[in-house]
This record gives C-alpha cells, structure tokens and sequence, in this order.
C-alpha cells in the first residue's frame, strides 16, 4: 500500500477498534457513528474495515453483503476478530 492509504488504514482499523470497545460500554454518540459512516463511504476502506463498520452501526444487511465479498479464508479470519462479535 502506498503510505498514504496505509495511515487511512491504519486510523480506520484504530477507530474500529475504539468504537468497539465503546459500544460495549454504552451507546455510541452522533459524532461516533459518523466516523463509522465515514469508514463505510471510504473508497479506500477494504472489505473488512467496512464490515466491522456496519457491525457497530448494527447493519447486519449491509454487513452480510460485504461479508459475501470477501474469499473464504477471508471469512474465515474475519470470523476470528473480536469486532464478529456483533454479528450476535
């Protein structure tokens, strides 16, 4: 990845995992999920990050549409994150 797209990477895959944690605790704010609707509208975002953004924004519809793009050792590992969770 160019440097770049590995900092956008890296602050969604971070935010990601914040939200998360927060979500646990209580609700999230208007400003929280906006930062998650940011990741879902990110051309950049992979498949995966978009995923554990509709997780946490509890869109399971959209959440299974991108999960049915990934290969199936993607799904695979992406059943092993934490974030999967949500998807009770």
């Amino acid at each position: 990845l160019v440097g770049s797209e590995m900092c956008i990477r890296d602050r969604n895959i971070n935010t990601l995992n914040y939200l998360q944690t927060i979500k646990r605790e209580r609700l999230l704010s208007k400003d929280e999920i906006r930062q998650l609707c940011d990741i879902t509208e990110d051309a950049n975002a992979s498949e995966q990050e978009k995923i554990g953004a509709y997780l946490l924004l509890d869109n399971k519809i959209s959440a299974e549409i991108h999960f049915e793009k990934l290969t199936a050792q993607e799904q695979e590992n992406f059943k092993q994150f934490p974030i999967s969770a949500f998807w009770n």
